[in-house]
């Protein structure tokens, strides 16, 4: 959520990323909730800090 936030924010004037200690599907009520203040997660792929070393 963090990361579409800050995207919805700064576009692409600053570099986002995030990822987590574990991959898996997102949680249904964020996409939802994102969804009410108009940002789309439906297509986010969650990433783990060991895809980025």
């Amino acid at each position: 959520m963090a990361e579409a936030l800050t995207k919805n924010r700064y576009g692409t004037e600053i570099f986002v990323d995030s990822v987590g200690v574990r991959d898996g599907d997102l949680d249904p009520m964020a996409i939802e909730v994102m969804d009410e203040i108009g940002i789309d997660m439906s297509r986010h792929k969650s990433k783990r800090l060991d895809d980025l070393m």
